[in-house]
């Protein structure tokens, strides 16, 4: 970005603050209406990682030479389609079908009205078209589920991830400090037709000395968004022109407050406590939270809907596939998540694949004629209807 351009950014925003009468609403966090997700991590009943699983499938991704990719950012299902994202990589949107097979890409990377200069974020609208949000030309382009280009919008400053609301509405997280005027200290913006309508929250007190940066505060999961702002324990629910607290994640612990503002602070208190790092899935029948935990290799934890009760994943399990099953990145339907594995990993693991799970027509497609060099393996993970029944430790 050029330095004229960055200071004409700068007066346009200044210029709008002085004329938006936009106020900056806090968000709520009153638990009475909030539904309580209770984690102490070492009362947690564990069950059986291996009996809760129903199946397990594997997608392994066409590779040629015009379509690989380095890091899988974001992944989505859109019908019959598989679309993966690699920003820094290839700076590409992938194309696949359910199968694998590699039907398009965009890569449209320059400075001409149907290119972008860099992936900012990516999201799916609701009527199944790709949007490419590009900071650095404050724009957004959308492409078909062939990679053709559709069209072109202006996107308001200063945002960082994007998430759809509904057709015309999008929220936005964004950048603490570039757009403190307009933004008036708020952590996201939600707009319409790239018009600001409402502002929420507020960015934690931190020095330029803390980068432990969430990877994501936006997620969207059967066409609800939700938010969850940096270190709170708070999942929210979008709306239109509204948000509301979900759930409120309560860890039992004596950590009421993250009261830190640099590296050092951090490691110390995450050192000593459980912190709910704001990546979690939210499935048909349950939720996956991502807890980091002072406990090495501290297993996940998902919380039921059916029984309201939070449940810890057993760490001894006899399928080798399950080591996978971490932290997912992705829902595909109902109560399925998605894992994106190296080629590399899945292929120096073929022995102990091989040994605990025999030479199976399973085994030996997933590793027939697999290199390291082959694109990410996607796999899917099905979870059955009542894992309540095969708690194995109270």
């Amino acid at each position: 970005m050029s330095i004229n351009k960055f200071f004409t950014k700068i007066l346009c925003i200044l210029t709008y603050a002085f004329f938006s009468s936009c106020n900056n609403h806090q968000l709520s966090t009153d638990l009475s209406s909030v539904e309580t997700i209770t984690i102490d991590y070492e009362k947690l009943p564990i069950i059986n990682t291996d009996s809760i699983i129903s199946d397990i499938r594997f997608i392994r991704l066409e590779t040629t030479e015009n379509n690989l990719v380095a890091r899988i950012d974001k992944i989505f299902f859109i019908n019959d389609r598989i679309v993966i994202v690699d920003k820094l990589g290839s700076k590409s949107i992938h194309i696949f079908n359910e199968n694998g097979k590699h039907i398009s890409r965009v890569s449209h990377l320059g400075n001409g009205p149907q290119e972008y200069l860099t992936i900012t974020d990516v999201d799916i609208t609701p009527a199944g078209q790709i949007a490419v949000k590009d900071n650095y030309k404050d724009a957004i382009l959308y492409f078909d589920t062939n990679g053709t280009f559709i069209k072109k919008e202006d996107v308001i400053e200063g945002g960082l991830d994007m998430v759809f609301v509904d057709g015309h509405t999008i929220a936005h997280e964004l950048i603490k400090g570039f757009n403190c005027k307009t933004f008036k200290g708020a952590s996201l913006c939600i707009s319409t037709n790239n018009k600001i309508e409402k502002l929420f929250g507020k960015f934690r007190n931190e020095s330029n000395e803390f980068n432990h940066k969430k990877t994501n505060t936006l997620f969207s999961y059967n066409n609800i968004a939700y938010f969850t702002p940096s270190w709170e324990n708070y999942i929210y629910e979008l709306h239109n022109n509204s948000i509301s607290a979900k759930y409120y994640i309560d860890l039992k612990d004596d950590v009421l407050d993250y009261d830190f503002t640099t590296d050092e602070d951090f490691h110390k208190l995450a050192n000593n406590h459980n912190l709910f790092n704001g990546s979690f899935i939210e499935m048909k029948d349950y939720t996956w939270l991502n807890i980091i935990s002072p406990i090495a290799n501290n297993p996940p934890v998902i919380y039921s809907h059916k029984d309201k009760k939070t449940y810890k994943l057993s760490a001894n399990i006899s399928n080798p596939l399950l080591t996978y099953l971490h932290m997912p990145k992705a829902l595909y339907n109902d109560n399925t998540i998605v894992e994106t594995i190296s080629a590399m990993n899945v292929y120096i693991n073929n022995f102990a694949f091989n040994e605990a799970l025999g030479g199976t027509a399973f085994t030996d497609s997933l590793h027939n004629g697999l290199t390291v060099d082959d694109n990410p393996i996607i796999f899917l993970f099905t979870i059955k209807d009542d894992i309540g029944k095969y708690v194995i430790e109270e």
